[in-house]
């Protein structure tokens, strides 16, 4: 590479050189220091664009601010790189290069998503997508599918994103691009590891870096190494955990990577508090805190935010993880809105409905049986309307989620603000107990929110589970309770119906003062019957339609008014249904039916 450099400075010093070819080795000496050098990148590929200015080419102009843009994403400057990128897209749009509009465009998303902008993201994703459909550019399309499908990983809907993982993939190995390869390996591998499934993620992250290696790529490289030592954190392989960690940190900082340093840190934080070293946890979580921003990251100062609410409720700083907790719930409100959200699904509608549009006039142009047609067309419709049915559940999940911290956490805030105030003016020692109590009653609140999230995961994927196996592993946290424990079957569920069970046995606890739970298991053609009987104070008649409501609840108990909703949407998601009634002689049975694994 600097003999490479020399060459092409050599060549500059020519004075038969026109414009032309002098732009030319502005930019092959920009892509040159690229890695080694942003600045001197930057500083050649402006000298480019001033040439191309002064010559008034379109297509080298169009070319430099492009390559502009990439120095400026590489240096992790967002709202330059997208300044740049969008003033491209703007002249390949002119002059009909449409291959480079649509990677241009791409790479707009691209911003837009590590900003936090996801409604944007998929705008240009889509736009890109469409262009490269239109043009036939194969590679194009599977690059755009990839970008999609990170997007769609953001927003957490992981089965939209695996799909268009898969559909990248495959598009890159007919083609043998190993970078594109990699990128979905990676890729599939991040949507096992939230689903859970540690051994197929680290397959396949194993599998990626082998080829990320291979062809030298050295964030791509840092990147595996990062996510590898993820999974082994799950594993509880701490030292592995930490010694991929550091190995990525390395590379990251070789290459100047600010967005990736950040993360790193982050990573590391974390896997320090989870061995309880709260000193290295505090430094690493903070070096994160600067980098993230410092680049805007919204992402990434939401997920730090976290750790810094972990890390102080561990040491019991409960000021300090409130102030965190305010600051975690403000930065994800803004990013994930409501009107974001609708906007996602207005665009993924369009996207597809006048992809339909089309293949439909192709069909027709091609003569294709009108049979076979109309049952294609009929799977895409049936399809389209599940995407959005998603959509749409997953902004009544926002807005639920949403609800809770805004409502509850708001109200505990202004009592603890009151009593503040009062103790300041008159020494009411009685005021601190009460801020104590409402502290205790916040902290709860935040640790619901994180067991609310993993209740309503649309995305989870049901695998068969013992009932009595999953019963008997949830009792043991219950010994002040008698259980007895009749029958057995297996169900098609995901985790969060431990959730489901450990909330039914605390509020026959907690709301009903039981003492004794008895739990009937029973099978009947393709369903199971799981029937929770306590020897509590029961349900009162008059709310028993009701307790099953968002936002009710009952007596000097109640809390948040949403555990038993969520608990009822959990089922119904499984296509099974929960009801309640009298225990005789006192007391409530709660009746759970679930879809049976055949």
């Amino acid at each position: 590479m600097i003999e490479t450099i020399k060459n092409l400075k050599k060549k500059l010093l020519s004075s038969k050189l026109d414009d032309n070819t002098r732009i030319e080795i502005f930019i092959e000496l920009s892509h040159a220091y690229l890695d080694k050098n942003s600045d001197k990148s930057l500083e050649y590929a402006k000298k480019s664009l001033e040439l191309s200015e002064k010559i008034n080419n379109e297509e080298k102009k169009a070319n430099s601010l492009s390559i502009i843009g990439n120095i400026y994403y590489c240096k992790n400057i967002y709202e330059e790189a997208l300044k740049f990128y969008k003033k491209a897209s703007k002249l390949f749009k002119i002059i009909g290069d449409k291959n480079k509009l649509g990677n241009s465009l791409d790479n707009i998303g691209i911003i837009y998503r590590k900003l936090s902008s996801y409604d944007n993201a998929l705008l240009y994703h889509l736009e890109s997508c469409k262009i490269c459909e239109n043009i036939g550019d194969t590679k194009g399309i599977a690059y755009s599918y990839n970008s999609i499908g990170n997007t769609y990983l953001c927003l957490t809907n992981y089965e939209k994103a695996l799909i268009y993982f898969q559909k990248s993939l495959e598009i890159m190995q007919t083609f043998n691009d190993k970078g594109g390869i990699s990128n979905s390996l990676n890729n599939i591998g991040i949507i096992f590891k939230k689903q859970r499934n540690y051994e197929k993620a680290l397959e396949y992250y194993t599998k990626s870096l082998k080829i990320f290696e291979e062809i030298n790529n050295k964030k791509r490289i840092g990147i595996s190494l990062s996510n590898i030592g993820n999974i082994h954190e799950h594993l509880k392989n701490y030292d592995k955990t930490l010694e991929f960690h550091f190995k990525a940190l390395t590379i990251f900082e070789e290459i100047e990577d600010k967005w990736e340093i950040a993360r790193t840190f982050n990573n590391i934080g974390r896997l320090f508090l989870e061995i309880k070293n709260f000193s290295k946890s505090f430094s690493y979580l903070e070096r994160s805190l600067k980098l993230t921003r410092e680049i805007q990251a919204k992402e990434l100062i939401k997920d730090n935010y976290n750790e810094f609410i972990a890390l102080y409720s561990a040491q019991n700083n409960y000021q300090k993880a409130f102030e965190y907790s305010e600051l975690y719930s403000k930065i994800k409100d803004s990013i994930f809105t409501e009107e974001s959200s609708k906007k996602i699904a207005e665009m993924q509608t369009r996207y597809e409905t006048e992809k339909k549009e089309k293949e439909a006039e192709i069909y027709r142009i091609a003569n294709i049986e009108l049979v076979s047609a109309n049952e294609q067309l009929e799977k895409e419709i049936i399809q389209r309307k599940k995407a959005e049915k998603e959509l749409k559940i997953g902004r009544k999940r926002l807005i639920m989620l949403n609800k809770i911290i805004r409502h509850d956490l708001a109200n505990d805030f202004i009592v603890i603000k009151s009593a503040v105030k009062i103790f300041k003016k008159t020494s009411n020692y009685n005021m601190l107990a009460e801020i104590e109590k409402r502290v205790n009653v916040s902290l709860k609140t935040i640790a619901d929110y994180k067991k609310y999230e993993s209740f309503i995961d649309l995305n989870s994927e049901l695998i068969e589970i013992e009932i009595n196996k999953l019963i008997n592993d949830i009792i043991t946290e219950f010994s002040e309770i008698k259980f007895n424990i009749e029958g057995n079957g297996r169900v098609l569920v995901d985790d969060a119906l431990k959730s489901v069970f450990t909330n039914l046995i605390t509020n026959s606890i907690k709301h009903g003062n039981s003492t004794k739970i008895d739990i009937k298991i029973s099978s009947n053609n393709n369903l199971c019957k799981i029937k929770f009987m306590d020897n509590g104070t029961g349900i009162p008649d008059k709310i028993k339609d009701k307790i099953f409501k968002e936002g009710f609840y009952f007596g000097k108990s109640g809390h948040t008014g949403i555990g038993l909703h969520i608990v009822r949407k959990t089922i119904e998601r499984y296509g099974g249904s929960i009801s309640v009634e009298d225990n005789k002689p006192t007391g409530a049975v709660f009746v759970i039916s679930l879809r049976k694994a055949l």
